[in-house]
């Protein structure tokens, strides 16, 4: 029997910053997509974003951990020490891991006085 808290120990070690807490977290989805796809990214980016938007309704924290394109603590880059971890075939593409579980705070939502309106641009892009 595999231990998943190993694998999750070393996901959280797959690059530089930003992912220690996978290690602490109770359940992490690695999402893949199949590199013979012109739009693997895109598939993938929408299953990471209903993922979440699904597991706020049922009340569960989720992160996304950036993965594709990332460098590795060990020089390799972050997909391929992913790849390594997970045991996945070499004809699939790493995009990101879904850390999930329940999270120990509850943040307010932004409200319209927080918002930056100076980045906000009406029909045009940019102060022309």
């Amino acid at each position: 029997m595999v231990d998943d808290s190993k694998k999750l120990k070393r996901l959280s070690h797959a690059k530089p910053g930003g992912t220690k807490f996978v290690e602490d977290t109770p359940v992490a989805i690695v999402v893949l997509g199949d590199e013979e796809s012109d739009i693997w990214i895109e598939d993938c980016s929408i299953a990471m974003a209903f993922m979440q938007l699904e597991a706020k309704e049922m009340g569960i924290g989720a992160c996304w951990v950036q993965i594709n394109k990332r460098p590795s603590e060990d020089g390799r880059g972050a997909e391929a020490l992913s790849k390594e971890i997970i045991s996945t075939g070499k004809d699939r593409r790493v995009l990101a891991v879904l850390a999930m579980g329940y999270p120990d705070q509850e943040r307010p939502a932004y409200i319209e006085e927080d918002m930056d309106f100076s980045k906000v641009y009406y029909n045009t892009y940019g102060s022309f």
